[in-house]
């Protein structure tokens, strides 16, 4: 017995997936790779399970394009989106580790003193809060 062809609606799902999370990633610069990254692997998945249908005879040819585009795409994005994430820790990193007393003073005197001083009650209250009174 022939097994019946599948449509090429998950194919085309793939394409879909793919293509809105690489135009989620790009027009908002980076800023929406959370929602991008579980698209773009939602977008590799589905067009591997189409290609893989297509392979076995069981999925409709002319969905293999359209499968690949999503899987390429979805490969595209969550390279950028870890991308994002690497350059999202290397700015916490270096800004965690910069002190404000070590800057320029062409910087330091950019920066409104009422911010520093706010700045500086904060650190002062936060290491209060650490130290166990007597």
């Amino acid at each position: 017995m022939h097994e019946q062809q599948q449509g090429t609606g998950l194919a085309t799902a793939a394409a879909i997936a793919g293509v809105i999370a690489l135009l989620m990633l790009i027009l908002t610069f980076g800023g929406l790779f959370f929602l991008a990254l579980p698209l773009a692997i939602a977008a590799i998945v589905m067009g591997g399970i189409a290609r893989r249908r297509v392979r076995r005879g069981t999925g409709d040819p002319r969905g293999s394009g359209r499968a690949l585009l999503g899987s390429v795409l979805g490969w595209i994005t969550t390279v950028l989106s870890l991308l994002v994430i690497a350059l999202i820790v290397l700015v916490v990193a270096v800004l965690s580790s910069t002190d404000i007393n070590s800057l320029p003073d062409v910087i330091q005197d950019q920066i409104p003193q009422d911010l520093l001083d706010e700045a500086e009650n904060q650190l002062e209250d936060g290491i209060r809060e650490q130290v166990p009174g007597p």
